[in-house]
């Protein structure tokens, strides 16, 4: 009888080493489990990340190059705008809106409503448009006695299809003899005259 309580005691200390082990099992899996679940939701967050990245940076961005007035006609002078696609794409269903006003009146019946479907630009490639300005107006521009301000506004799409705008105001400062920034937009809610 003697190995009798012995016995039961040693299976009670053989059940709490098991359990103990089944406990630490457990504890382990449960541990596992977490550390595939964060590896999982870090694995999805670099993905959106990169996906984010990847959008930002291979999308056309269509941009102003330079504005000038050119005034090698005397009878046609013009502000000439020099535009491109910056960006890696192309940028389709490009739409233009590009005005010149003569203190704050459009020039030469310009209308600033007037949207001209461009279709595709292609990356890296000069474009040009201009707006033909009255002869008689470009001495009180050179003098600083009018203002001039230049206006172009794009709207455009990735081939994926997501729209983008940009828009840049440029007045020209007489004593510099060049078009200088006045403001923009890249929201497309942004009116005629940013």
């Amino acid at each position: 009888m003697t190995d009798s309580p012995s016995a039961a005691k040693a299976e009670r200390a053989e059940k709490a080493r098991l359990t103990r082990i089944l406990r630490f099992a457990d504890l382990v899996a449960l541990l596992l489990v977490l550390a595939t679940s964060l590896q999982a939701f870090a694995a999805w967050r670099i993905y959106l990340v990169t996906e984010q990245m990847l959008r930002v940076s291979d999308r056309p961005y269509l941009g102003v190059q330079h504005v000038a007035m050119d005034l090698s006609d005397p009878q046609a002078p013009k502000v000439v705008v020099e535009y491109r696609n910056y960006g890696p794409v192309a940028a389709e269903n490009v739409v233009l809106q590009d005005w010149t006003m003569i203190d704050g009146k459009p020039t030469a019946g310009q209308d600033p409503n007037e949207k001209i479907q461009l279709g595709v630009v292609s990356p890296s490639v000069p474009h040009f448009s201009y707006s033909l300005m009255r002869p008689a107006d470009i001495g009180a521009i050179l003098e600083g006695k009018s203002s001039l301000i230049t206006v172009v506004k794009f709207s455009y799409s990735d081939p994926s299809g997501d729209g983008f705008c940009y828009g840049m105001h440029f007045h020209y400062d007489r004593f510099l003899r060049a078009f200088q920034v006045a403001g923009g937009s890249t929201r497309c809610e942004a009116g005629p005259s940013l």
